[in-house]
């Protein structure tokens, strides 16, 4: 697990699963940790490159429209760890039309990404064909 220092209590963890990597994210995320994640995932050797599922349920976060925006600009500078395809999975509240909003940024400058509601369909979607 990693912990971001700071006022706001965030952490993940990465468990590499073959082609997937789960990303587990906790805590309240602003724009700040929110890259710094982004960059821990680039440079973590058991989420590289990998499909990735990104579960942010438990996440509250303080992003807005235009944050979520500058964040697909940080993925977007890492090509080579974020070649694979990218599962938000999420439960439907006040962030899930955040997580559609950089699903579809993200897909617009060429990145795999889905929001997903249940966990299953989101392992489904990234274990299927290209």
């Amino acid at each position: 697990m990693v912990c971001f220092p700071g006022s706001l209590m965030t952490s993940y963890t990465v468990l590499p699963l073959g082609e997937l990597a789960r990303v587990t994210v906790e805590g309240q995320f602003d724009l700040a940790s929110t890259q710094a994640l982004v960059l821990d995932i680039a440079r973590d050797a058991g989420a590289a490159g990998k499909n990735l599922l990104v579960d942010i349920r438990g996440v509250r976060s303080r992003l807005s429209f235009p944050d979520v925006y500058r964040v697909v600009q940080v993925v977007l500078e890492h090509p080579e760890a974020y070649s694979g395809r990218i599962a938000l999975l999420d439960d439907y509240n006040a962030q899930f039309e955040k997580a559609q909003f950089f699903e579809a940024s993200s897909s617009v400058a060429g990145i795999q990404a889905r929001t997903f509601l249940e966990e299953s369909e989101a392992i489904a979607w990234l274990h299927g064909p290209a």
